[in-house]
């Protein structure tokens, strides 16, 4: 529901560190050709994306979810154990610069520029008002302890 309300932050931009920072994990265990916890580290990834998934499809282009589809099957198939390590990195790497692209889409969405003047003139006519009346009451002031003087000049 969040994805469909909202143009700006969707609540799912919020599993970009969990996401991406699950890569340079992946990329030590699979140059680690002894590592066992690959597919542990994989999962996670995969649970979060799916988590995700139905929001990514509101907000972004089906031809970039449908590349990170085909990235993940590739990654998910027997033959990509017996690949080279250099295979796998260029792999994981084409998934991460596809799921660095998606969470870039969210940074895009930038405050309306004319919101940002309408807070300029309203605080601007704000101070200028402020600072008029002060004066004047600074003046007013000035002319009643001057008239003061006046009336009741020191004996």
């Amino acid at each position: 529901l969040d994805a469909i309300q909202s143009d700006s932050e969707p609540l799912w931009g919020s599993l970009e560190k969990p996401i991406m920072g699950s890569f340079p994990t992946l990329k030590k265990e699979v140059k680690d050709p002894e590592s066992t916890t690959f597919y542990e580290t994989w999962n996670e990834l995969v649970s979060l994306y799916d988590m995700i998934y139905p929001s990514l499809t509101i907000d972004i282009s089906p031809e970039k979810l449908q590349t990170i589809k085909q990235h993940m099957e590739v990654i998910e198939q027997g033959e990509f154990l017996k690949a080279s390590s250099g295979t796998k990195l260029e792999r994981l790497t084409k998934l991460e610069e596809d799921l660095s692209s998606v969470f870039a889409h969210i940074d895009e969405d930038e405050a309306d520029p004319s919101l940002l003047w309408v807070i300029l003139t309203t605080g601007s006519i704000i101070l200028l008002t402020l600072t008029y009346v002060g004066f004047r009451k600074y003046r007013a002031e000035k002319e009643k302890k001057q008239k003061r003087q006046a009336d009741y000049p020191k004996s």
